[in-house]
């Protein structure tokens, strides 16, 4: 069960009254799971460090937040990326906030189409769509390569999220293993060998690439048996929020 409000954080006139009926509805056991916060930037620039200041508000209820419907609405492109980058970086980077949605991203589905990613029947990225893809492609996506050798320890900061570690031995794939990394300091154990007499301890090579998520800081270790041993213990830092330890 998840409540979900208007102007909460890009007009924020009812955060107050929405923590209020959050903390009431938790009270008498109402089994919440989440808040979801509108973001609808129509006819203003937003604000990151009141969009900030509200959600810290907001997560006093102790809750999960959502953005249930994110969009803004800018005839110009450039302004339209700008604002979209703005407030995608103040959510991901708030400790509090697991997910976004946005209020449709289509020109030709959406309600203003001054708010759209993709236009027309081609379903063209625009220059507000190719600001997102590069956002969770590019700056919030992690990429490593190591070479491993019996002993040898390696540290990377990557994101929260799925990931795939391709193991390589002479430039050919040997292994695909999924894995993925989120709060807390688990320890993941991911065995590279196939079949033992392929990829004796020495002589793998390990890339890791990132589907989505947050910042964690990951730890990684080529022992002699050939296996790779990944461990995060920090998360959530962007150009907008410090650090903060998961």
């Amino acid at each position: 069960l998840m409540l979900n409000d208007f102007s909460v954080v890009a007009r924020p006139e009812i955060a107050d009254a929405y923590v209020q009926q959050a903390e009431r509805f938790l009270q008498h056991g109402g089994p919440l799971q989440g808040l979801g916060l509108q973001g609808h930037w129509h006819d203003h620039k937003p604000d990151p460090a009141l969009i900030m200041t509200y959600l810290d508000l907001v997560s006093e209820a102790g809750l999960p937040l959502w953005i249930t419907e994110l969009d803004v609405w800018q005839t110009d492109l450039a302004l339209r990326a700008d604002y979209y980058e703005t407030v995608l970086r103040v959510l991901f980077s708030h400790p509090n906030v697991d997910g976004v949605v946005f209020w449709g991203f289509w020109d030709q589905h959406v309600v203003d189409k001054r708010s759209s990613l993709v236009d027309g029947s081609q379903l063209t990225i625009n220059e507000a769509g190719q600001r997102f893809i590069h956002l969770i492609k590019e700056e919030w996506s992690t990429h490593v390569n190591y070479s491993l050798s019996s002993g040898t320890n390696f540290t990377f900061r990557g994101y929260k999220g799925d990931y795939e570690a391709t193991v390589r031995k002479n430039g050919v794939v040997h292994k695909v293993i999924p894995f993925s990394l989120t709060h807390g300091s688990d320890t993941i154990h991911l065995d590279i060998d196939s079949q033992p007499d392929i990829a004796p301890p020495g002589v793998s090579s390990s890339s890791v690439k990132d589907v989505n998520g947050d910042y964690v800081m990951g730890t990684s270790t080529s022992m002699a048996s050939s296996t790779l041993s990944c461990s995060n213990n920090y998360g959530h830092q962007t150009a907008v929020a410090d650090e903060a330890e998961a």
